[in-house]
């Protein structure tokens, strides 16, 4: 493989927040060099994490520059870390570019057919959902998500990531608090409603219209009135104007369960929205593959 075929190396500075060990992860999995270094580690902390992430192939390195000097293409930021960070002083000294998780993420959602799923609050309970769905009906999704999902927790990952090579959907967690949504093109949107919540709900309805305008696929909705202006091309909830809602309470917390679910629900794609994937019934949904080397 040349190396403009090879999958990039990455070094993640803070490694052990949720969002920065979910991108290493997803990486990692998909066959790319990552390292990364978090000073949690460094004073004896988190040793559990750090042993997960080792074990899924990440170089876990001092925070002291030796990262940045590692032969890494890209040092990955988040808005946590330090300007004076010593893995970002020795990247400036090296000419290392630095690239913010969202970006890095943007890269992951263009690659795939992605849902992202943003909104004010429910975020990572229906990414969860949406992926053990997804699972469930055969269809071999990946993930990124800011919280951990306990059936990847119970096959011995940190759950916030899973990357299957089957497949070609993607499921991410879209963030509003920090405006990053915007940097990210999804073939599907999903937004849950409109809250006050990091900032105000002005501002958050401003960064909903341009994600909105960068989905390339359909746009899913709650049912609040407040989201009427996005043009969304199905609506969910539980009162009279939503296309999608449940027929009956019979959700469980497994995958199985999740699917039948989403069989049992009345919402159909509309007719100007078109979907490559064939929906199936498969007798019983299938075992998930480990993550992808």
């Amino acid at each position: 493989m040349s190396s403009s075929e090879r999958p990039a190396a990455y070094h993640f500075v803070g490694v052990g927040g949720s969002g920065m060990s979910a991108l290493a992860l997803y990486h990692a999995a998909c066959g790319g060099r990552v390292s990364g270094s978090d000073r949690s580690f460094d004073g004896g902390s988190n040793a559990d994490l750090r042993a997960a992430l080792a074990a899924a192939g990440i170089a876990i390195l001092p925070q002291d520059g030796t990262g940045a000097a590692s032969g890494c293409d890209e040092v990955v930021v988040s808005t946590a870390v330090e300007q004076d960070n010593p893995d970002l002083r020795v990247a400036r000294e090296r000419g290392v570019p630095l690239l913010h998780r969202s970006e890095l993420l943007a890269r992951f959602v263009k690659a795939r057919r992605t849902i992202a799923v943003t909104g004010t609050s429910g975020k990572s309970t229906v990414v969860a959902m949406t992926f053990a769905a997804l699972r469930g009906a055969g269809l071999q999704p990946s993930v990124i998500t800011g919280g951990a999902l306990v059936e990847l927790e119970e096959r011995g990952v940190p759950g916030n990531a899973w990357a299957d090579p089957r497949g070609d959907l993607l499921v991410v967690e879209a963030d509003e608090s920090d405006g990053s949504l915007v940097r990210y093109e999804p073939w599907c949107g999903v937004v849950l409603n409109l809250q006050r919540d990091h900032k105000e709900t002005a501002e958050v309805a401003a960064m909903f219209r341009t994600f909105r305008d960068r989905v390339s696929g359909p746009l899913i909705c709650g049912e609040d009135a407040n989201l009427d202006e996005l043009r969304p091309d199905a609506r969910f909830g539980f009162g009279p104007g939503a296309e999608c809602g449940p027929r009956r309470s019979n959700c469980g917390p497994t995958a199985r369960a999740s699917a039948s679910a989403a069989r049992s629900s009345r919402c159909r794609p509309p007719a100007a929205t078109t979907c490559s994937t064939r929906w199936r019934r498969p007798p019983r949904p299938p075992r998930p593959a480990p993550l992808c080397r």
